[in-house]
């Protein structure tokens, strides 16, 4: 689906299609999953081989490097838009409501939903990372939730 989104900072209007994006963000994973099985081949070849394609798997590993960073960008943007979609609705839906049922009822919803959320905010702030020993891995406290 096509949107005309704004960006925040700038205020400059552009059209974002999330489609397209979740397309190329599909085949750069097939080219990933393709060039991981191409470095898997490799590796299991016998050394004469390995020898031979040395020059391709270099190729390979800096590709798989560049198409990692372009998925990682794409993600984030695809993120972000996502999260200005959701408040420009959340912006619709609150105007509705005001000019539909006036501001005393619009500011009764607006409480109700705060408090509905305030329970999502607590547990959100309760969890809490620590560490075991000198291990590297984050652990999450269960007795927190």
């Amino acid at each position: 689906m096509v949107y005309q989104m704004t960006c925040p900072y700038c205020k400059r209007e552009f059209p974002y299609d999330n489609g397209n994006l979740d397309k190329e963000i599909s085949e750069i994973g097939h080219r990933i999953l393709e060039i991981t099985q191409e470095l898997a081949a490799i590796k299991a070849s016998n050394p004469a081989i390995r020898r031979a394609k040395e020059g391709r798997r270099k190729v390979l590993i800096l590709e798989l490097g560049n198409l990692n960073l372009k998925i990682k960008e794409l993600k984030s943007i695809r993120k972000a838009c996502d999260q200005q979609i959701k408040l420009f609705e959340l912006r619709a839906i609150k105007e509705i409501i005001r000019d539909r049922y006036g501001e005393s009822e619009y500011k009764k919803v607006i409480d109700l939903m705060e408090s509905e959320l305030q329970a999502y905010k607590l547990s959100g702030q309760m969890l809490h990372e620590y560490t075991r020993s000198a291990a590297k891995s984050n652990a999450t406290s269960i007795n927190k939730l």
